[in-house]
């Protein structure tokens, strides 16, 4: 089949190819939240490499000192919670891990858009402490969520041991909250 014959203004220039992208990622950024397409899959990981210690019966935000995977930017040190920055439907996943005491109760939540336990929390997990091995541990997770940009989620704990209680960094794998986006 021969070359149809083209005409300038039909025939994309080489400039203009250079600004398709660019095009592409504004409208898609407007439609969905995120840039187009994407090689990888937004996920986060933030962790604890010293112990924190929580203060007894007071809700706290841990706040974590190293994001060994980040890949989104979701993670911020300065602001101790993700971010979304790519918008579509993500699970979230933390572990507590308070050092071992036996007396009072755990409780670990993942928080949406503010930091109260009574109206943010959409993950919750609490236990019975226990003295044992390294300590008290548990997960939490949060059901498949439909996030747009700028969504925020937080990890609040809770004791009450009646002190003073550390959340460990090195028994069980430690103290961890985790963000991957699974659809959009």
């Amino acid at each position: 089949m021969p070359m149809p014959p083209f005409t300038d203004g039909v025939l994309v220039h080489a400039a203009s190819l250079t600004s398709l992208a660019t095009g592409i990622n504004s409208l898609n950024t407007v439609l969905t939240g995120a840039v187009a397409p994407r090689a990888y899959i937004p996920t986060s990981y933030a962790k604890l490499t010293a112990n924190k210690t929580i203060s007894n019966n007071l809700d706290t935000i841990v706040t974590f000192d190293t994001d060994p995977i980040d890949n989104d930017g979701a993670w911020t040190a300065a602001v101790n919670h993700f971010t979304i920055k790519t918008a579509g439907v993500y699970v979230a996943w933390a572990q507590a891990n308070f050092v071992a005491n036996a007396t009072g109760i755990r409780a670990a939540y993942i928080l949406l858009n503010g930091t109260s336990v009574t109206t943010n929390a959409v993950a919750a997990g609490f236990e019975n402490a226990q003295s044992f091995g390294g300590g008290n541990f548990w997960c939490v997770m949060t059901p498949p969520m439909s996030l747009a940009v700028n969504a925020t989620l937080y990890l609040s704990v809770y004791q009450n041991s009646g002190g003073s209680l550390a959340l460990a960094q090195t028994t069980e794998s430690g103290t961890f909250m985790c963000l991957a986006r699974i659809g959009s």
